[in-house]
């Protein structure tokens, strides 16, 4: 279990246990197997502890330099994704990826050297550079070059990273604009030339965007609005998760086994599974139209089967999609929702899947008026999201 406290001593023997115990063990397995371990008795433990280990960095984790240091924390995400002798599933696989990234633009808890922009008396641009874990406090210059590493998969592309923030009063990019202050993660090579991370990257990296003032980052483990009116629109997940609507990246489920779900995204991705019938909305788990067991899902949401048990309202985000109630683009709030039915059909494969029936709550805004939300003024300025501000490409 993951510790209960967040000390870095607590924190540090976790993150060893784990490693040694369950990742290790099973990227050996998966040598001698030339593939993922399949599900068994002896395997089952290692996985749950592996599902631990994700689901604390994606959420609770503190991460700090000497966390890094103590417990090889880095080495051991890199070890389910980035040594081709190992093998782990996909899904975790990518998350691995995902959560090392985050953490190298977090720079693993050290301070982050900021670059910002603004504009000059006479049109030109003045650039400011700050090493401080808070963009406000004190002043440096860009931190010298590492020497690359010959043994290194991911660091050898990298030389450091720098977090460009647009002018906090931009229409877009700013503060008050749409993108709420989130910035793009610039890298600086060894010959100075500078790489914006982009999800077609042929390295596999993200898009890696930071937040330009982490302390307004609102928590979005709450059941019920979290102060997010509905019809909320946001341009991008990222901004949904700085205003504390959703707490995943990419996963289109917040929560957890425990607590039940505190939001979903309905994305559309899975028309073949799912129906939007705007106050009924019946969801299915990742991979359902894929699945051709006839007798066990590909994939269950614990966090939604505990929120049909505890009857806990879910925040329901719909993204841009096929249905008639999904925007035209981005992503926008459209109220609670409650899980009312649990259902196992089968797909066009003949492969049974999970699908959940959420039902909106009475007394709240229409979902008519929520569809009003991106405006036309919102949907042309998410169209500059990608050339809005010097340096986003």
């Amino acid at each position: 279990m993951p510790p209960a406290n967040q000390s870095t001593e607590a924190s540090i023997n976790f993150v060893v246990r784990i490693r040694q115990q369950a990742i290790q063990r099973l990227a050996l397995e998966s040598r001698k197997q030339s593939g993922a371990p399949a599900m068994t008795s002896a395997t089952r433990a290692w996985y749950d502890q592996v599902e631990d280990f994700l689901n604390w960095l994606e959420k609770d984790a503190q991460m700090t330099p000497e966390l890094k240091g103590s417990s090889k924390v880095d080495e051991a995400l890199s070890l389910m994704f980035a040594r081709p002798e190992f093998h782990f599933p996909a899904a975790l696989k990518e998350r691995a990826e995902v959560l090392h990234e985050r953490f190298e633009i977090e720079r693993w808890g050290a301070p982050i050297v900021v670059k910002t922009e603004s504009s000059g008396e006479d049109g030109g641009s003045n650039s400011d550079e700050v090493m401080s874990d808070d963009p406000a406090i004190s002043r440096s210059s860009l931190p010298r070059p590492r020497r690359r590493r010959q043994d290194s998969t991911l660091d050898s592309l990298t030389v450091s990273k720098v977090v460009k923030l647009p002018p906090a009063d931009h229409p877009i990019w700013g503060v008050h604009g749409i993108m709420h202050g989130v910035a793009r993660t610039i890298t600086i090579k060894a010959d100075g030339r500078k790489r914006y991370w982009t999800k077609s990257d042929p390295h596999k990296q993200i898009n890696a965007p930071w937040m330009r003032y982490l302390s307004e980052k609102r928590n979005a483990n709450v059941h019920g609005h979290n102060g997010i009116e509905i019809g909320a629109w946001f341009p991008r997940q990222l901004v949904a998760i700085l205003r504390g609507d959703h707490g995943e990246l990419q996963g289109g489920i917040s929560g957890s086994g425990e607590s039940g779900a505190y939001s979903i995204v309905s994305s559309g991705a899975y028309d073949r599974t799912d129906r939007d019938r705007g106050n009924i909305l019946l969801y299915s788990a990742a991979k359902s139209d894929e699945n051709e067991d006839p007798r066990e899902p590909a994939q269950r949401s614990a966090a939604l089967a505990t929120s049909y048990v505890n009857q806990r309202p879910v925040r329901v985000l719909r993204s841009k999609g096929t249905s008639r109630f999904s925007p035209v683009c981005g992503l926008r709030y459209d109220g609670l929702y409650r899980v009312t039915d649990i259902q196992h059909p089968t797909n066009a494969r003949g492969g049974m899947f999970e699908q959940f029936e959420l039902t909106r709550l009475d007394g709240q805004m229409s979902l008519e008026r929520a569809l009003l939300r991106p405006n036309s003024r919102e949907v042309r300025d998410a169209a500059k999201i990608d050339q809005a501000w010097p340096g986003a490409h």
